[in-house]
């Protein structure tokens, strides 16, 4: 991430006060996580999402409320996630049940620490409620993820206790992808109806 490279050589922060990093632009892209057969060659890819780097101060100890916040161009609260202190005890093991292993994941996500920290925002929206007696797996049905953002200008806010930082950011669709805005939002619209009414 050259852009946060070039922002830690200028930027001065102080090792008693949280900092936020303007995240470098956002790709929409898709990406094969699964399926059989062999894979053709291929680089490393950056992480799908956003990437957004932040300093939290040296003293922090977890009693201090910590949040990111993502929002659109207009302002509108997109999604929200309450960070805390990372536990110095090994993590549990994966569970295999989807609804558990989901939330193990995002605290692991949301796992902070003083000093340096970097988080990863999928460009979703809030994942829809779970409907009770559908199993969610590879081979049926899909777990109930919330729709992804369209491409546009968005913003991330960091809030440390009283204090609130907010930088801007954008999000553009790969070129390499055959679609038109009007066609995404076309589909967001129907997945937020599909999302509303599970919720």
């Amino acid at each position: 991430d050259l852009q946060f490279l070039e922002q830690v050589g200028a930027a001065q922060v102080a090792s008693q006060s949280p900092y936020l990093f303007k995240p470098q632009q956002a790709w929409l892209v898709t990406r094969r996580s699964g399926g059989f057969g062999p894979r053709g060659p291929g680089g490393t890819n950056l992480a799908p999402g956003a990437t957004v780097f932040f300093h939290l101060p040296a003293e922090y100890d977890g009693s201090t409320p910590v949040k990111l916040s993502f929002s659109d161009a207009s302002g509108t609260l997109i999604r929200s996630f309450t960070l805390h202190l990372k536990a110095k005890a090994k993590p549990a093991p994966p569970s295999e049940n989807p609804a558990v292993a989901r939330q193990q994941r995002e605290e692991r996500a949301t796992a902070v620490e003083p000093g340096m920290n970097r988080f990863q925002w999928d460009l979703t929206y809030p994942d829809a409620v779970e409907v009770k007696g559908i199993y969610n797996s590879f081979f049926s049905a899909a777990p109930p993820v919330g729709p992804e953002v369209l491409p546009g200008s968005y913003s991330v806010t960091l809030t440390y206790g009283n204090t609130t930082q907010k930088q801007p950011f954008v999000v553009k669709l790969d070129p390499t992808l055959q679609t038109t805005q009007a066609e995404l939002q076309q589909r967001f619209d129907l997945l937020m109806r599909v999302h509303d009414a599970l919720n």
